[in-house]
């Protein structure tokens, strides 16, 4: 059972960083933070959103480094940015796969004009295919040796409880960058 309650998005995203340091430090990667100042605070639960920030930025930390030489840490960058925002269009997101998602039914919807909070995480590595984009999300699904296929699809399912949605835009060999979307519903700044 999650257990929500207010937040600062800010402190939950250092502390991530805090814990993922090690890994950045040990594969030479940059690691550059861009935290917005003032953001609300949101109900959520924050051991997950932690859990779902980590995922992403040793994701983002294991793209990097695939085909990248260990000296080249100039090259090795992951970037964490924090952003209030302002949908400019509505944004409706199947949930095709109802048993991971019972509480929450078929689709989340973010309405054209609706606050939100991005947390954005991006990296210039080896980006993901057109064909495998289509399937980071999808249970098992996983081009890692010794993954699970289970880190994206659980990352998607506490977003969603949350209200919120994931984006992903990629380009093969040039990056990829995953935004979360949170709304702010019933916040206090």
């Amino acid at each position: 059972e999650m257990q929500f309650s207010m937040q600062d998005i800010n402190q939950l995203v250092m502390e991530s960083v805090i814990f993922s340091r090690h890994q950045f430090e040990r594969k030479r990667i940059a690691l550059v933070e861009d935290l917005a100042p003032n953001l609300p605070r949101l109900t959520i639960d924050a051991a997950s959103i932690k859990e779902v920030i980590i995922n992403l930025l040793l994701n983002a930390a294991q793209a990097v480094t695939e085909g990248s030489p260990p000296d080249s840490r100039a090259d090795r960058i992951v970037k964490i940015k924090t952003a209030p925002l302002i949908l400019r269009e509505t944004l409706r997101v199947s949930l095709t796969d109802y048993y991971l998602f019972p509480k929450i039914g078929n689709y989340i919807e973010l309405k054209q004009g609706e606050k939100v909070i991005a947390i954005e995480i991006s990296d210039n590595g080896c980006g993901i295919t057109p064909v495998n984009l289509a399937r980071i999300f999808d249970p098992f699904f996983t081009t890692k040796t010794d993954g699970t296929g289970l880190g994206l699809t659980l990352t998607k399912r506490v977003v969603s409880e949350h209200g919120g949605v994931i984006l992903v835009k990629s380009q093969e060999g040039k990056g990829s960058t995953f935004t979360i979307l949170l709304p702010i519903r019933g916040t206090v700044k």
